[in-house]
């Protein structure tokens, strides 16, 4: 789920007043995205087609195989609609990284010298 998606459910959690007091209420896109159509998606709004591929490797003790947020809730109590999909997100995460992320960067890498 993209960031501004998220700041809305929180919003309208807010908004609610105590009707939606003591229920959880889940969030996210309502879909299911495999990781290596993540990782192709990046690849590709990177323009690093060809250049990269996504690499497979044992999953870890534990790790979750599925994971896909029941967004019901949300929708007909909240009126909660994501208005971003993978793609959409993602192009404004990357176009943002790409103008602004390395203030970030620098900043951290400050903090631990």
């Amino acid at each position: 789920m993209y960031i501004m998606d998220a700041l809305r459910a929180y919003d309208l959690v807010i908004q609610s007043g105590d009707r939606m007091a003591g229920r959880a209420v889940n969030f996210g896109a309502g879909k299911e995205v495999d990781i290596n159509t993540l990782a192709r998606t990046v690849i590709r709004l990177c323009g690093k087609e060809g250049d990269l591929e996504p690499i497979n490797v044992a999953p870890r003790p534990g790790e979750v195989k599925r994971l896909c947020a029941d967004i019901s809730l949300a929708r007909t109590q909240l009126n909660f609609e994501p208005k971003y999909d993978l793609e959409k997100g993602l192009s404004e995460f990357i176009d943002w990284f790409k103008r602004y992320g390395h203030e970030e960067w620098t900043a951290y890498a400050k903090q631990m010298n």
